[in-house]
């Protein structure tokens, strides 16, 4: 951890994930509403900073971690709930970005469906669900998914940031 100010310490998106793991933090997100709607940290509860009230944060003894997209707006709720009393405080450094480039898991919202996407890959076509290994794990209109449905799956690498 680092402290960013006097007031405010930067924590690693592993530090935030095991303190969650733990249940030892709240961690709040400061996005709007439509960002929060697309993607988010699971265990994150919502109050965007358009319309931030300090006193409204849940403070039920455990430690306030406050994130964003990239660290800047947590740090302006951080300010905001220092100016009306708050103590110390930490936010996640990097935000819900540095959280994904870490390789945590976030949950994802399809804006076309509504659906939840996690690690799985639905066939636009056909609309078939399949986990990482190929396994199918939804068939549209379907109860049971016959066991050797599957389709091959290669490793994925990421090169050159792409």
């Amino acid at each position: 951890m680092t402290h960013h100010d006097s007031h405010v310490t930067d924590a690693t998106p592993e530090q935030v994930r095991a303190w969650l793991d733990a249940g030892e933090i709240l961690l709040v997100d400061v996005r709007e509403v439509n960002e929060y709607a697309v993607e988010r940290i699971h265990g994150a509860l919502l109050y965007p900073l358009s319309t931030f009230d300090p006193k409204a944060i849940p403070l039920e003894g455990r430690k306030l971690v406050l994130q964003c997209g990239s660290g800047k707006r947590s740090l302006m709720a951080a300010h905001k709930l220092q100016a009306a009393g708050s103590g110390h405080l930490t936010h996640l450094a990097g935000g819900i970005q540095a959280w994904k480039a870490a390789g945590l898991p976030i949950i994802r919202v399809d804006p076309q469906t509504g659906r939840v996407v996690d690690d799985a890959l639905e066939c636009g076509y056909h609309g078939f669900t399949f986990d990482c290994s190929g396994t199918c794990i939804r068939i549209p209109a379907q109860e049971i998914v016959p066991p050797r449905t599957r389709v091959r799956s290669f490793p994925v690498v990421e090169r050159d940031g792409w």
